[in-house]
């Protein structure tokens, strides 16, 4: 008899996923494991750290699985751009092979619809109407008084499910489920390609190693602390023409995104 898990991996103090390649390479590989394992995904997100509120509802955010289910009855019928066998060792680990049924898109990432046990999920969720609700109903008291007139066990809360995740937020997990998101705050994705493009290949002499990881400790520090002067100064001043000028960033992201301790 399988067993139903909820993983979770944090990367703590710094950005897992740095870019969109790193994002996809992350759920091929989740692919991979599963297939291995004779596993069978259900759901799943990626995210560069463990933080909520990246987009106002679960289908705005393309790293996850909310978009694979009841694509049709949803008006998701568009099909993707694939790209042909022979093409997709570019974006997997070395010696790897793949049932032909497991496509990939132009971008590298093996589809979720293919990967993922969308039939069970789907019958789960009985109807596109019912996911939809479970997809943006609100975690509150309700909820909890509905789950324990639906089931003897007790209630799944959001402390259950993100137990053991580092620094997590009950009350900004709460408020990220309203979809209230400011777009003006830089997104990790942002912020790394910026750091990653524009200033790592200035400081490193081989730009075949250009990476912050190619960086000293002492290095990265100068660099957070220099970019976190310049950010606030340009918000307080109002000054134009800085990556910065009307972004808003935190100490706590330019540390995570440079690896800085």
């Amino acid at each position: 008899m399988r067993k139903t898990f909820h993983l979770c991996l944090s990367s703590h103090d710094e950005v897992m996923y740095r870019s969109e390649a790193d994002l996809n390479m992350g759920f091929n590989c989740l692919a991979l494991a599963a297939l291995n394992t004779e596993s069978s995904l259900l759901a799943e997100g990626f995210i560069s750290t463990h933080h909520h509120g990246l987009a106002s509802t679960p289908f705005e955010y393309p790293h996850c699985s909310a978009n694979a289910f009841f694509r049709k009855a949803l008006g998701k019928v568009d099909s993707p751009s694939v790209l042909p066998d022979k093409e997709r060792h570019k974006y997997l680990p070395s010696n790897v092979s793949l049932p032909p049924q497991y496509r990939m898109s132009t971008s590298g990432l093996l589809l979720r619809e293919d990967i993922l046990d969308t039939a069970y999920v789907e019958h789960i969720y009985t109807s596109p109407r019912s996911f939809l609700f479970q997809m943006n109903k609100i975690t509150d008291e309700k909820d909890l008084q509905k789950q324990k007139e639906e089931n003897a066990r007790p209630p799944i809360t959001l402390q259950d499910i993100e137990a053991g995740v580092p620094a997590f937020s009950l009350a900004d997990a709460k408020e990220a489920e309203y979809g209230k998101v400011n777009n003006s705050i830089l997104t990790d994705l942002e912020l790394c390609a910026f750091i990653d493009t524009k200033l790592v290949p200035k400081l490193v002499k081989d730009s075949q190693l250009a990476s912050i990881y190619s960086l000293s400790d002492s290095k990265r520090a100068a660099l957070c602390e220099s970019l976190w002067n310049e950010a606030r100064e340009v918000r307080y001043r109002g000054i134009m023409g800085s990556f910065f000028s009307g972004r808003i960033t935190s100490e706590a992201q330019l540390k995570r995104c440079l690896c800085v301790r």
